[in-house]
């Protein structure tokens, strides 16, 4: 009776065993499928926009002064800092042709930041679908659906996926740091009508369970939260910024709380003076 325990016993052990054997395994079949989906499904959006931008947003060697930081951000008042800023063509007859949700393009030199920028009535449809209409969870640029079009609101909001590969939105993070910022003070954005320089004031994670204002009651409120982003923010400005300004807010995800979110903010400054 001894020994036909102690062998029940070993063969429970060996099934055991044998069980755990096959559960790892699944797991290391089921892990390594995940990391080749989301491999896949993100080299699959970065050859997606490669494509786009080499189609829509050619480099031409066509020129605009830079804006003064300091400006009051109106097209009539913009002063040139001196700087020559490297403009591309963009082609939005091409873009609109493929996307009719295309409102603009936004450009930020040495950073992957080269996407067209859309929008349209559900803030949840281009969360996962990429320019092109495939579904593709690292989603497309896109404006808040409530803002107007034109970036002529108060403040647009302008949301990303924050992608651990790089990808998209994922260089905001980067404004914690002061030294990323003095090397990329700002942006380009790139409308139908007007070419404009964003110019970075402010950067910090914030609370983004109830959004944020795209208009303002009146200029004492508008400016109380301008004041309140710098005291916020990450990073030091000298951009003067005033009640006056029309705002742009790069928005994506952060992860050190619930609801967190990384907000870059920047002041709308039409470039002027374009050289063929």
């Amino acid at each position: 009776m001894p020994k036909k325990r102690a062998e029940k016993s070993g063969n429970k052990r060996r099934l055991l065993y044998d069980l755990l054997i096959i559960i790892l395994a699944a797991v290391a079949i089921y892990s390594g499928y995940r990391a080749w989906s989301e491999y896949r499904t993100r080299r699959i959006a970065a050859d997606h926009y490669q494509e786009i931008a080499s189609q829509y947003a050619a480099e031409t060697g066509e020129t605009a002064d830079s804006a003064e930081a300091d400006n009051t951000g109106t097209a009539e008042t913009a002063e040139s800092s001196g700087e020559a800023l490297s403009l591309l063509n963009i082609d939005f007859d091409g873009l609109l042709s493929q996307n009719a949700d295309t409102v603009a393009w936004l450009y930020c030199e040495d950073t992957v930041i080269n996407y067209p920028v859309v929008q349209t009535t559900d803030n949840e449809y281009y969360l996962h679908h990429l320019f092109g209409g495939e579904t593709n969870s690292c989603g497309t640029l896109f404006v808040d659906a409530a803002n107007a079009s034109d970036f002529t609101d108060d403040n647009t909001i302008i949301y990303g996926h924050y992608m651990k590969n790089g990808q998209m939105f994922r260089t905001l993070g980067e404004y914690d740091s002061q030294e990323y910022y003095e090397e990329h003070p700002f942006m380009i954005l790139y409308t139908p009508e007007t070419v404009y320089q964003i110019q970075i004031f402010a950067s910090a994670i914030l609370d983004g369970s109830d959004g944020f204002p795209l208009n303002f009651a009146g200029e004492e409120e508008k400016q109380a939260w301008i004041d309140s982003l710098r005291e916020a923010s990450d990073i030091q400005s000298e951009v003067t910024v005033t009640a006056e300004d029309r705002l742009v807010t790069l928005y994506t995800c952060a992860y050190t709380f619930e609801e967190a979110r990384r907000l870059v903010f920047g002041k709308l400054v039409p470039l002027t003076n374009t050289d063929s």
